[in-house]
């Protein structure tokens, strides 16, 4: 459409798009009719998603530790692994070697 702006048809229907940013469309607003006017209105509002924090690297398999946001709250990825923080560390202030104590007491 225009500064960065694209119009996507999805799993669940369609949907605006824009960086980091995304949102459903519906009702009266389809992908045919979409104005880049209107676009920018309904993504106005829309916070981006945070970018994944790097916290090192892992020094058994030398991939990147990384501290990223998902739909139940802060993991930590490795690889093509996930793993749950546990709830008794505070998942913001994660330092990096705790990562690792978390990733090797998971294998």
């Amino acid at each position: 459409m225009g500064n960065g702006i694209e119009v996507n048809l999805g799993k669940f229907g369609p949907y605006l798009k824009q960086g980091g940013k995304s949102k459903s469309i519906g009702g009266e607003d389809t992908i045919f009719n979409m104005t880049l006017e209107r676009a920018e209105e309904i993504l106005k509002g829309v916070v981006a998603k945070p970018e994944p924090k790097v916290l090192g690297k892992d020094p058994k398999s030398k991939q990147d530790i990384v501290l990223a946001n998902g739909r139940y709250g802060l993991y930590l990825k490795c690889g093509k692994n996930n793993y749950a923080i546990p709830r008794s560390l505070d998942a913001k202030n994660l330092s990096f070697e705790d990562a690792v104590k978390i990733i090797a007491a998971k294998k």
